[in-house]
């Protein structure tokens, strides 16, 4: 009925424009859900790195490592719990989180190049490398542990465009949600 009618009228954009956003984040479901997996993982990974850093840096001790090399571990545990922090922050309610995309990708960066200089050795670094064979299975692991943490990481950057789409489209679905 017309009287009716006036009042759906002013509705049919708001409709046109959550069935098009809709489209948007179901279009981007794989995406989403292939990111919350690798988040999750690189949480549990950077739990790992955690104890095989701190079993390194116990045997360090163990061996009477040098100032730098304790250091460097001490370097390295940190960088274990930023970078589940960072992988933790990275979708918050307002979106993802620039800050910690940027953190995660920097801090994967210095873990690798500090793991590969405590391993091999680093003169600029005062790091002689490590030698011991324990010492040196689990740095193994260590860097190895590594990889699997980054290439959750690229899988997750490589989303990136798709997870600001989706998230832009929610916010929109929301933001017409109580006028409709």
């Amino acid at each position: 009925p017309a009287a009716v009618q006036e009042a759906v009228d002013p509705l049919l954009p708001l409709v046109g424009r959550a069935e098009k956003n809709a489209a948007v984040v179901l279009a981007q479901q794989k995406a989403l859900t292939d990111v919350g997996q690798s988040l999750r993982l690189i949480n549990k990974q950077s739990g790992d790195l955690l104890d095989i850093a701190e079993t390194v840096s116990s045997l360090k001790l163990q061996q009477g490592a040098s100032a730098a090399e304790l250091s460097a571990m001490g370097q390295l545990v940190m960088l274990t719990q930023r970078i589940g922090k960072s992988a933790s922050e990275f979708i918050t309610v307002e979106g993802v989180n620039p800050e910690a995309v940027y953190l995660l990708g920097k801090d994967l960066k210095s873990f690798r190049e500090l793991a590969e200089a405590v391993s091999s050795g680093n003169a600029e670094l005062r790091l002689p490398g490590t030698r011991e064979p324990q010492a040196r299975e689990r740095m193994a692991a260590l860097l190895k542990q590594h990889e699997a943490t980054q290439a959750q990481a690229v899988a997750i950057l490589g989303n990136l465009k798709g997870l600001v789409a989706a998230r832009d489209a929610q916010s929109a679905i929301l933001g017409d949600s109580e006028a409709l």
